[in-house]
């Protein structure tokens, strides 16, 4: 590997863990701020307990110092790979998040696959002659799909297809003995809802970069040397279009993560967005932190993934001088 790249690399590396650290401390401090703390729910709990009890558990927690001490003392511990432990689930913060992690990783991949592969090909297909049935009827779609707010769609699905039709399931994951086929079943609500949303997005770009792109000059050279139009259209202009839609497709997988949380709570999904929900409700502050430096450093890793591939996709790009 280049070392130019390395560098780059390395950089990047550097810069997140800056936005990290910024970020742990605006949301831990956010978090602080909150109305209630865990003793105020054992309080609420069991009404029997003294005022004696009520400084030892404060004690317990550290609630008894200072916000910006107990934010010291969380990121060094944080640091040696301790994110402390879960109120609601009584575990270590990194053995709940596993599950939840991966669930979410299986919703966001799949839907941001799907969405890429439905969106690309319908966005040059309508830019290949603007103004036609095929292009009205993309841009129908994509209207259709950025308009509708995620939750009110994620229900509509749910009302036709789980409460008339009966043949999806409404919620869960299905993995409790119900096989592949089951999983998927339960899987597929949560992936239309997420895929028609970012979709509807992805392709309104691709066809505004297809029709720039397809008024440039080099694409009238290459024609006029005889390629045919496939080649052209798919060899030479897609990739030089794909530039400036890979910043959306970056920008929209960390959106992606948003909108997973309204699509997990809706259908009861045990995924991240889920789990940060339930945690911030029940003042889970550990687990609510460590979740949202989770999707903090998807989004991250999302926007130097497009870096990279820009330079696959223009030689003329050069990262850290390295072409």
């Amino acid at each position: 590997m280049n070392r130019g790249l390395l560098t780059f690399i390395a950089a990047r590396v550097v810069q997140t863990a800056i936005v990290l650290l910024l970020m742990s401390l605006a949301v831990y401090l956010l978090i602080g701020l909150m109305p209630g703390d865990p003793v105020d729910l054992m309080i609420a709990g069991d009404p029997r307990l003294t005022p004696d009890d009520i400084l030892r558990l404060r004690a317990v927690y550290g609630l008894d110092q200072p916000l910006w001490s107990r934010y010291i003392a969380w990121l060094g511990a944080a640091l040696s790979g301790d994110l402390g432990a879960s109120r609601l689930y009584a575990r270590p913060v990194l053995d709940v998040m596993g599950p939840f992690f991966l669930n979410t990783c299986v919703l966001m991949s799949v839907s941001f696959a799907l969405s890429v592969i439905v969106a690309v090909p319908l966005g040059v297909w309508a830019a290949r002659r603007p103004g036609s049935i095929a292009d009205r009827a993309a841009n129908a779609f994509a209207f259709a799909g950025i308009s509708m707010p995620v939750f009110w769609l994620g229900l509509v699905l749910i009302i036709v297809f789980s409460v008339l039709l009966s043949w999806l399931p409404a919620s869960g994951t299905g993995r409790g003995g119900g096989g592949a086929f089951d999983a998927v079943r339960h899987l597929m609500l949560p992936v239309i809802t997420l895929t028609i949303h970012e979709t509807g997005v992805l392709l309104r770009y691709v066809r505004s970069a297809m029709i720039e792109t397809l008024r440039q000059d080099f694409v009238r050279a290459i024609r006029a040397k005889g390629a045919s139009a496939g080649w052209v259209l798919w060899r030479h202009a897609l990739p030089n279009a794909m530039l400036p839609v890979i910043t959306i497709v970056a920008l929209s997988f960390g959106g992606l993560f948003s909108g997973a949380l309204v699509t997990e709570t809706i259908f009861a999904y045990p995924g991240m967005g889920r789990m940060i929900y339930d945690s911030v409700m029940g003042n889970d502050f550990n687990l609510a932190l460590a979740g949202l430096l989770i999707a903090t450093v998807l989004t991250l890793a999302a926007n130097l993934a497009a870096d990279l591939l820009y330079a696959w996709l223009d030689p003329r790009i050069r990262i850290g001088g390295a072409r």
